[in-house]
Formats: C-alpha cells, sequence, structure tokens
C-alpha cells in the first residue's frame, strides 16, 4: 500500500465515451479520415490501496490498446470517498474496499463491484495489526484504543473478526481514526496500544520493536477478497464492453507484474511518481481480477454480524459481474 501524489493523465485512444463522446479521427491507408468515439473514463484510486496494476497498464499502454481514455485521480480518503464520488458523477470506476461498497448499497447507493482488485493472499503489502509491548496476546486487547485507518470499516471489521476468534469481546475495544499516516505516530506516542498498520509504517514500526499481532487476516474472514473494482449499476449494466475490456487491460499488467515483478515495480514507480517502498519485495501486493459470488456474501455476512451495516444488503446490489 501506498500514498499517491498528483493526479496522473495519459491520452489513449478508440472505444465509445462514457458520459459523453469525444471526436477522434483515424486516417486510413486511402488518407481519408474517419472520426472515431473514445471511451474517457475517470479512474478513482484509494491513497491506501495503490493499485499499481492500473499504473501499470497505463505506463505499459494496455488501456490505450483496449481503447480506453483513463484520468487517474488519487483520493486521500477511505473507501467511502470512492463511491460518494461515484454517486456525485465525478468518478467513473473506481478501485474500493468491497466493505465500502457493501454500506454505499446499505445507503441505497448501487456500486457494485465487477472485478476484483488487491487481495490479501500476499500479506506483506497489506494491513498488519501490531502493538506495543507488553502486549503479545489478543486477549490483552480487550478494553484497549486501537488505531485504524478509518472507524466502522473494513479495518474495523478484520479485527473485530480476529478478536471474536480468540474469545475476546469485540465490542470492548475503543478504535480511533488515525488515518493511513497518522497512526504509526499515534502508536509510538501511546495514544493507543495497538494499531492497524500499512507499508512502509508497519515495517518501521517492527523495526522499532512492535509486536505483530495478525499479518493474515483472510484466515478470520475465510476471504481473501479485500478490494474491487466498481461503478455505478446503470453505468456498468449499460457499459459491458467497456468494462470488459478495462478488466482485460487489468488481467494482462497482473500477468506482466508476476511475470516481471522488478521492472513492473520500477514502472508503476515512475507512474505515481514515487520510489518503491523500502524494504518490500517487488511482487508484495497481490493484484487479481478474479471475484465471486461467495466471496462478496461472505463479506455482507461479516458486515451485518459485526455492525459495519445494518438491514438486509442484496448480493445483486455488491456484485455484477460482466464476464
Amino acid at each position: 500500500m501506498r500514498p499517491r501524489r498528483g493526479a496522473v493523465r495519459v491520452a489513449l485512444c478508440g472505444g465509445v465515451l462514457a458520459g459523453a463522446t469525444l471526436a477522434g479521427s483515424a486516417v486510413g491507408a486511402s488518407g481519408a479520415a474517419a472520426a472515431r468515439p473514445v471511451t474517457s473514463i475517470t479512474l478513482g484510486v484509494s491513497a491506501g490501496n495503490g493499485p499499481g496494476n492500473a499504473d501499470l497498464a497505463l505506463a505499459l499502454g494496455y488501456f490505450r490498446s483496449a481503447g480506453l481514455d483513463v484520468t487517474i485521480k488519487p483520493l486521500t480518503g477511505a473507501g467511502a470517498e470512492a463511491i460518494a464520488g461515484l454517486d456525485s458523477g465525478s468518478l467513473t470506476i473506481v478501485e474500493s474496499n468491497v466493505v465500502s461498497v457493501i454500506q454505499g448499497a446499505a445507503h441505497g447507493i448501487a456500486a457494485p463491484c465487477f472485478a476484483g482488485g488487491v487481495d490479501f493472499r500476499n500479506n506483506l503489502g497489506a494491513d498488519v495489526l501490531e502493538a506495543s509491548k507488553p502486549i503479545t496476546k489478543p486477549q490483552q486487547l480487550a478494553g484497549k484504543s486501537i488505531g485504524v485507518i478509518s472507524t466502522n470499516s473494513f479495518n474495523t471489521l478484520e479485527i473485530d473478526a480476529y478478536l471474536a476468534a480468540h474469545g475476546v469481546d469485540y465490542r470492548s475495544v475503543h478504535y480511533v481514526a488515525t488515518g493511513v499516516t497518522n497512526t504509526l505516530a499515534a502508536l509510538k506516542a501511546g495514544s493507543v496500544q495497538a494499531a492497524e498498520l500499512v507499508a512502509p509504517f508497519s515495517l518501521e514500526y517492527l523495526k522499532s520493536g512492535g509486536h505483530v499481532m495478525v499479518e493474515d487476516f483472510q484466515s478470520y474472514l475465510h476471504t481473501p477478497l479485500f478490494a474491487c473494482w466498481t461503478g455505478l449499476h446503470s453505468w456498468v449494466g449499460s457499459h459491458t464492453a467497456v468494462v470488459k475490456a478495462f478488466d482485460a487491460a487489468l488481467a494482462r499488467a497482473d500477468t506482466y507484474y508476476y511475470a516481471h515483478p522488478a521492472a513492473a515495480a520500477k514502472l508503476i514507480a515512475k507512474e505515481d511518481g514515487l520510489p518503491p517502498v523500502a524494504n518490500l519485495p517487488a511482487d508484495a501486493f497481490t493484484y487479481t481480477t478474479a471475484i465471486s459470488a461467495a466471496q462478496v456474501q461472505q463479506l455482507i455476512t461479516l458486515s451485518n454480524r459485526y455492525g459495519v451495516v445494518t438491514g438486509n444488503v442484496k448480493l445483486g446490489a455488491v456484485y455484477q459481474p460482466v464476464g
């Protein structure tokens, strides 16, 4: 996970315009110019979770060859900001954690996941729960303050599941919203006794003597699914060809990422203007476009169990495959 700075825009060609049609032209062998539509997509990505495969698809021209004109807009908030951007029309497609999508659906915003994103199969780049000494066991977290990027979120859901699995009343802990960059400082200052950290902050705290409580949340959530690509239900349903082209471009980027992790890390760093996270393997993040109804339903069930949402959230409002 890495913060981002600045918007990245790459002019790409081809496709069908999302929202308005832009006129492009191509000159054939006869020299005659023929106009063709261009698909314009504003892509929202969160500061907390990349996603580097979108940067990679831009750098390698995969979006271009898929006929997409993509603008990446970095989001400084949590997944809720991404869903709000879709609802306002300022964003076309966003990368969001699935719990935020579920919360949006609970409030009447139908912005279903159509492709998978970053998941927990490789935990080096994912969330890690660390605690200050002498806390070394989950039972010692009862009644303590825990720093998280945002409260009532995927962050608290996974910690609740972890605590419950160890017989700890998850309702006894006090969650403090400390954001991405301030969580480490809060933990060092003692204002929280444990915190969910992301790289590179998790690595820094570990070096200073912090204790890792858990780095494998998927064993408590029973699914590796974390993030997904999503768009408004009406837009996804009426732009299936565009969505499939987007998904295919990301899949190509994922293939390149695993075949050439070092080269991919350099391309991603060049695209987003930030150096690779120190001491983190080039392939520390797990990118995938795979997603299933069972994975999404599991997170809906857990979100209800731990009070992240209330009421009946239907699977169709959260999951809309286009394959």
